[in-house]
């Protein structure tokens, strides 16, 4: 392989890792969403719940 092809190589996996993370970036911030979306419902159910009767 010549130094012009790894070089083009390097670049390549480079563009590929940016995409990756930039992927990851965005999961993690919608698993986030998604944790705060099901906190807020188990906040709502348990004040629909009320206090238990005696």
């Amino acid at each position: 392989m010549s130094l012009e092809e790894s070089r083009g190589h390097t670049r390549v996996l480079s563009a590929l890792r940016e995409t990756q993370l930039d992927h990851y970036a965005e999961h993690k911030a919608d698993a986030a969403e998604i944790k705060a979306g099901v906190a807020q419902i188990v906040r709502l159910l348990k004040g629909i719940g009320g206090t238990p009767e005696s």
